[in-house]
């Protein structure tokens, strides 16, 4: 009886809990910003709380003073529902900021990325490279589109 990888027992424990659910459906990652030598969780906080809350707040404000909406404005209410979120993700560690990644058309993918993100430019930190050795590389989240969005047979 061979031993159950915990990416097959982590697809086990989620069918169970979707029925109905095809494991086609379910993407497991192993790959992510979280795992990659190039994913900076300190320059994220350093721009974020040295630069980019006060730039964004400061632009709300603007707008809130000559919008006739005040602080209605779509824009302001966005940035006060954006703000605490990404104090939140900041706080936790679930932003960074990248120089190498790449989105699928080529353009870097600006100051700060989700943890969960994945890009062609994943080199493995410390330890992960190690522990995926022998695996194939993660698909990408647009493969992952593309395999849910083809035409079953």
């Amino acid at each position: 009886m061979a031993l159950k990888t915990s990416k097959e027992l982590l697809a086990e424990a989620l069918l169970s809990k979707l029925p109905g659910v095809g494991i086609e459906r379910i993407a497991i990652r192993t790959q992510g910003c979280w795992n990659c030598r190039n994913f900076r969780v300190e320059k994220a906080k350093d721009l974020w709380w040295d630069h980019a809350r006060g730039a964004l707040l400061a632009n709300a404000t603007k707008i809130a003073i000559e919008s006739p909406l005040g602080e209605k404005d779509p824009r302001v209410v966005a940035v006060r529902h954006m703000i605490p979120l990404t104090d939140k993700k900041a706080h936790l560690g679930e932003l960074g900021c990248c120089s190498v990644g790449k989105q699928p058309d080529g353009a870097l993918v600006g100051d700060f990325i989700f943890s969960t993100y994945l890009c062609g430019q994943w080199s493995g930190a410390e330890g992960a490279s190690v522990a995926r050795e022998g695996e194939k590389a993660d698909a990408l989240p647009e493969e992952l589109l593309e395999r849910l969005h083809e035409p079953k047979i």
